[in-house]
């Protein structure tokens, strides 16, 4: 699936993340808006292209030139590019009987908003940072994450 059609997905179903899966159902990775438009400058910069080098020494380009098809470039190759490509991986899973401190300590030592819940091996469901948030609100007594 391409980039372009991950994000019409996202959007139409109002979600944040889409899980990746191999030809059996299983999980691989996961592609998030963050994926799609990218985290920062710095990993915008390590992603850049090999062939903006080719017009750093080329006397016929402006630095406004350069730019301009540097942005066009990424613009049309994010576009294009395949779910496997920009898909964070390999994907951390929980399974259905995982507690709420249990998924809230995955979640802060990998550094990731999301896990998805397996049952034989296939995704059933994906909890997210605002599930456990909504889950410890409810609790009358409160939850010791």
């Amino acid at each position: 699936m391409a980039s372009r059609e991950i994000g019409r997905l996202l959007s139409r179903h109002g979600i944040s993340p889409l899980p990746v899966v191999d030809s059996s159902g299983a999980p691989i990775g996961i592609v998030s808006e963050g994926d799609l438009i990218g985290r920062s400058g710095f990993d915008r910069e390590s992603r850049r292209d090999w062939w903006l080098t080719l017009f750093c020494d080329a006397p016929l380009f402006s630095a406004e030139s350069v730019l301009a098809l540097a942005k066009l470039f990424a613009k049309l190759r994010v576009l294009e590019m395949r779910a496997g490509e920009i898909m964070s991986g390999p994907v951390i899973t929980i399974g259905e009987t995982a507690e709420e401190q249990e998924i809230a300590g995955l979640l802060t030592a990998h550094g990731i908003k999301r896990v998805p819940v397996v049952r034989d091996g296939k995704i059933v469901g994906i909890v997210s940072r605002a599930d456990l948030i909504r889950s410890m609100a409810s609790h009358d007594a409160g939850w010791a994450g």
